[in-house]
């Protein structure tokens, strides 16, 4: 790629640039690489088509100062870098990019992802909240249970062989 230029927008910076005078054969994409200053090189993730000679570049970070390049390539060739280009962020009102996950999931699933979580949430509070009541309510009861005086003769639930009424199941009844 020749003569690569930046401008400023709003929405962040627009490179532009010229195909390669020579190549052996069609040129298939871009690669952008950047850096900060003193940084090493690193490839933007974004394909570019080879019949593109400008690309908006969102979501830099404020105050910074970027250096930008292109390389051309196709199946079988890959050209030098272009030249680079100096943009300072300084004084710009940069807007962050969107994020990877909005462009790789539908807005379907991101509404069903949210939800879910969302209902995990509530669900995790109202068991604890539960949990606290129940808590509550044993602590009481165990309190109540300590402060009461003790019972003579506890209620029985079902009474005992030995304690039936008829007696017809003691000694006694077999002897009459």
């Amino acid at each position: 790629p020749r003569f690569l230029t930046a401008n400023e927008t709003s929405r962040g910076v627009i490179l532009h640039w010229e195909s390669p005078e020579r190549s052996p054969g069609a040129i298939t994409g871009y690669a952008l690489e950047f850096r900060q200053v003193a940084e090493r090189w690193e490839l933007l993730g974004v394909s570019i088509s080879g019949t593109e000679t400008r690309l908006l570049v969102p979501g830099l970070i404020k105050d910074s100062t970027y250096e930008f390049r292109l390389v051309a390539f196709s199946s079988d060739y890959m050209s030098d870098p272009s030249n680079s280009v100096n943009i300072s962020t300084t004084g710009m009102e940069v807007y962050p990019s969107r994020t990877q996950i909005l462009e790789v999931l539908p807005q379907s699933v991101l509404a069903g992802l949210t939800g879910g979580i969302c209902f995990l949430a509530v669900a995790v509070i109202c068991s604890t909240a539960a949990a606290c009541v129940m808590n509550h309510r044993r602590a009481a009861r165990n309190l109540k249970r300590q402060q009461d005086p003790p019972i003579a003769f506890p209620p029985n639930k079902k009474p005992s062989p030995s304690q039936n009424s008829d007696g017809s199941d003691s000694s006694d009844s077999l002897m009459k």
